[in-house]
């Protein structure tokens, strides 16, 4: 539980509540957009979500990962509506599943021995230009970001259930 009061421009304000997660909550698969070291916060992309969604480091269920936390990790997270502002939602817990910069090569070079998979598509979110694959033999969806495509013209197109190779 949080025992401070935090001070903003000399107004006192209460501290945030803190968010109970369950065994029956359900975990959504997202991206770091943004990470603020000084403050211990940061934001998300998840999916079927349109605004980013708030994050304080107490909510990784790994503390050490915050410390090398990038933008473009994949992440699972238990979102709970904001106390604050009931229209948007807060991580109440988030469990670090790729701390990689998660990007295409520049100008989507393949190499020779890069191996090829065949997956489904799981999730796509348009307006974010990201998506997830469920691909055989990994025990987590895989991350990709609409640059990863041949052409834009291709995710536009692309829709849950459709099988692609990466």
């Amino acid at each position: 539980p949080l025992t401070s009061t935090f001070h903003l421009r000399g107004q006192p304000r209460e501290p945030r509540a803190r968010y109970e997660v369950t065994p029956e909550d359900e975990w959504t698969h997202g991206v770091v957009a943004l990470v603020v070291r000084n403050k211990e916060i940061g934001f998300l992309k998840m999916e079927g979500q349109e605004a980013d969604v708030f994050f304080h480091a107490s909510a990784l269920t790994s503390p050490e990962a915050y410390a090398s936390l990038g933008a473009g990790a994949t992440v699972s997270a238990v979102l709970k509506p904001d106390t604050k502002r009931p229209d948007r939602f807060v991580a109440a817990a988030i469990k670090v599943l790729s701390n990689a910069e998660c990007r295409a090569p520049a100008g989507n070079e393949v190499a020779a021995d890069d191996v090829w998979v065949e997956g489904v598509v799981a999730n796509v979110i348009h307006q974010k230009e990201i998506g997830f694959l469920k691909v055989e033999g990994y025990a987590t969806d895989v991350f990709f970001r609409a640059s990863a495509l041949q052409s834009s013209e291709a995710f536009a197109s692309l829709a849950v259930g459709a099988t692609v190779s990466a």
